[in-house]
């Protein structure tokens, strides 16, 4: 109700007390709502560190012993240092094959198998041609006496072992999640083409150490 005083209209006390009370209802509500949006995040969170946890415990032990091996087999090329010719040719060609490995274990038993090995191919004879034309570093030396390779430290190997490792590991992951995925001629080809392109730049570093060591294999040339 209202009161006339001096020919106006004055509100009620009442109108303001109603007022006051709605602002009051709706910071109650929103207060809710954040907390309701928080507890929604937890759970996110919660359910998505259990999903890795399961993903983990079943994870077979051989996978987490290639990790070892391979992270150490990297490590030790952050690090100057003498390799036979045979060990630096044979290990960036094992990679090579391991990353063509990932694509037959991943597709071959499914239709999208031949486009999955059809972008693999294409992409590995991009990168071999790409990473057999770049030079070596200048620092790399072969000794044709002792059939050994000196190179400097680099972190490249290490990156390049730990990618075709993750891909791996993350794909078969996604494989055993959702196994329709290896049928998709778009999705297989994509992980083709990534394996395509660890398996060339692999074999092109290998093809860049043999043509250095075929040269200093070389006979010198005749004298005129």
């Amino acid at each position: 109700m209202t009161k006339v005083i001096g020919g106006g209209r004055r509100r009620s006390p009442g109108t303001g007390a109603f007022r006051a009370g709605g602002a009051a209802f709706r910071r109650i509500a929103l207060a809710r709502s954040a907390a309701r949006g928080h507890s929604a995040a937890i759970a996110t969170a919660t359910r998505r560190t259990a999903m890795l946890l399961q993903i983990l415990t079943h994870t077979p032990a051989w996978v987490f012993a290639v990790f070892a091996l391979l992270a150490w087999l990297g490590g030790r090329q952050l690090r100057p240092g003498s390799t036979p010719l045979a060990r630096a040719a044979a290990l960036p060609l094992a990679m090579a094959v391991l990353a063509a490995y990932g694509v037959a274990t991943a597709f071959g038993r499914s239709g999208a198998g031949l486009p999955a090995l059809a972008g693999w191919a294409a992409a590995a004879a991009l990168a071999l041609a790409a990473a057999g034309r770049m030079p070596l570093h200048p620092a790399v030396r072969y000794d044709a006496g002792t059939r050994r390779f000196h190179q400097p430290g680099s972190a490249v190997p290490l990156a390049l072992m730990m990618g075709v490792f993750a891909t791996k590991y993350a794909i078969g992951v996604t494989l055993a999640l959702h196994p329709g995925v290896a049928h998709q001629a778009g999705f297989a080809v994509g992980i083709g083409t990534l394996y395509g392109l660890f398996s060339g730049v692999f074999a092109g570093r290998a093809l860049r150490l043999v043509r250095l060591a075929m040269r200093r294999h070389a006979p010198p040339p005749a004298a005129a």
